[in-house]
């Protein structure tokens, strides 16, 4: 049982080592196509930490929050996106929590 624990936790310390990187070297940068619920759109990271999405309110402004990444978009409704892997994303809304589901293109 002792075993178990520590190589899940060994596990999971390695898999939070790729996230911290991705996020360092900011893999996040770039398109993604994201859903939100029934809502789809693409969503350009930019590196001065803006976002635009081709679909509901335009821009927005992402920041780095611990492990992940929250956005804020105009009319005080805000994302998160949490890393699956470094094409894959999935995260919480306004709307309600793991409705955010991405991939990088």
């Amino acid at each position: 049982m002792a075993a178990q624990q520590q190589m899940m936790e060994s596990k999971m310390a390695a898999q939070q080592q790729i996230i911290d990187n991705l996020i360092a070297e900011n893999h996040f940068l770039g398109r993604w196509s994201v859903e939100v619920g029934d809502f789809k759109a693409i969503w350009e990271f930019k590196e001065n930490n803006i976002i635009t999405s081709t679909s509901g309110t335009s821009t927005g402004k992402w920041s780095i929050r611990d492990t992940e990444i929250m956005i804020e978009w105009e009319r005080n409704v805000w994302e998160s996106f949490r890393f699956i892997n470094q094409n894959e994303a999935r995260g919480d809304s306004w709307r309600g929590k793991n409705l955010v589901s991405a991939k990088k293109l």
